[in-house]
Parts: C-alpha cells; structure tokens; sequence
C-alpha cells in the first residue's frame, strides 16, 4: 500500500494521544521506507514527512501539557 493511501485522520475521540503519536511513527517510517525504496513522489513524500513529523510534535506537547 502506497503511504498517501493510508493518510486518513482518525476522529480524536477513537485515539488516545500514545497512540495518535504511534501512528505518526507509523506514517513517517512507511514514507522513509517509500524514500529509501525509491519511490517516484519524492516531494509528496517529503511533505508527508513533514507534516507527520509536525503532528507528533503537537501530540507531544499536548501530552506534555496534560492534553
């Protein structure tokens, strides 16, 4: 399965935050995968990089913050 196939947000009340965060572990390991593998959309997959990196760090801060 290709990543962007898989990028679909989850309603915030399914997910708790360890969860949220290890699902965009998930999301940011398959598009380094997809990277390494050689995959022809480096710049979507770059984006989702970015935007998987960007949301883990705002789960975390939550968390942090007693969310």
């Amino acid at each position: 399965m290709e990543p962007s196939a898989r990028l679909t947000q989850s309603p915030p009340s399914e997910c708790l935050p360890s969860s949220e965060i290890q699902r965009c572990e998930r999301e940011i390991a398959d598009a380094e995968e997809a990277l390494r593998a050689g995959h022809r959309d480096v710049a979507g997959l770059c984006q989702a990089l970015s935007d998987w990196s960007a949301e883990r760090r705002i789960l975390e801060q939550e968390t942090r913050a007693g969310r």
